[in-house]
């Protein structure tokens, strides 16, 4: 039991200690033992041809999916523009205070190659604020998104929950001598709305209200947007940009919402 016990601890260090694409030979009384490891198995073989080793497991691809990210949100033109047409201005955002903040709380990898290409899915959940610069205070009862402009009104803003599911490839590239790792993902993600209201702070009588309206105003119920993802280790940068209008076809300005900012993969 003592012999046998001391093979087995020689085996394993053994296993440990060899690097990759290596045959050892251990010679153990009148018997011997061949280890042979190549990049994704381990295997030992005595005299007599039985394997007494178990291969070891691959090595899987693990995605920077999970993880939260915090940047700004704002809409684009069809053609492309940050600066909207006059006559949809009561949109403009108050940038800096347009806020978007992702939680994505499920990870699901495939591996293509091990642990350097994959394919990233899961489930996340994305808040979008956008903030006006005017007073605006909208109005989604009537046929389509009307508005109208409250001199009471401090603080306006609309605010959109989403549930996201990605699609996305992505890669790892040892950087820094294999000490880090670059990832690089782009990829589908699609967006079911969940929940939306606009909010307004006003001040009558110099006393602080708050006003919530729970109306989707014609948002979209539906959308995907694009996204890029590049950043090392557990630190990135992200931008998500939705081909899809923000409103409804004809109930609503032609906008297409837009996200960038940092990540923080779990």
């Amino acid at each position: 039991m003592k012999t046998t016990c001391i093979l087995l601890s020689v085996l394993y260090f053994s296993i440990c200690l060899f690097g990759q694409n290596d045959t050892t030979t251990i010679k153990w009384n009148k018997g011997r033992i061949l280890i042979i490891t190549n990049k994704s198995d381990t295997m030992a073989i005595d005299n007599l041809g039985q394997t007494i080793a178990k291969p070891a497991r691959q090595k899987k691809f693990k995605s920077k999916w999970d993880g939260v990210e915090l940047g700004l949100s704002g809409f684009m033109t069809e053609l492309g523009s940050f600066v909207l047409p006059n006559q949809w201005n009561y949109l403009d955002l108050n940038y800096p205070k347009s806020i978007n903040f992702n939680l994505n709380i499920v990870n699901q990898s495939i591996t293509l190659i091990e642990k350097k290409v994959g394919v990233a899915t899961g489930i996340g959940f994305g808040w979008y604020r956008y903030r006006f610069n005017r007073p605006t205070l909208l109005m989604g009862n009537l046929d389509t998104l009307s508005f109208t402009y409250d001199s009471l009104i401090k603080k306006s803003q609309l605010n959109i929950t989403y549930l996201r599911i990605p699609l996305l490839l992505e890669f790892h590239i040892p950087i820094n001598q294999a000490k880090d790792n670059l990832y690089i993902a782009a990829g589908i993600v699609g967006a079911l709305r969940i929940k939306s209201y606009g909010k307004y702070v006003y001040y009558p009588d110099h006393n602080k209200r708050i006003f919530k309206d729970n109306n989707d105003f014609y948002l979209t119920p539906i959308n995907y947007s694009f996204e890029f993802r590049i950043g090392i280790d557990n630190m990135g940068i992200y931008f998500n940009y939705m081909p899809m209008p923000l409103f409804k076809k004809g109930k609503g300005p032609e906008v297409y919402p837009y996200s960038a900012g940092i990540s923080f993969p779990f």
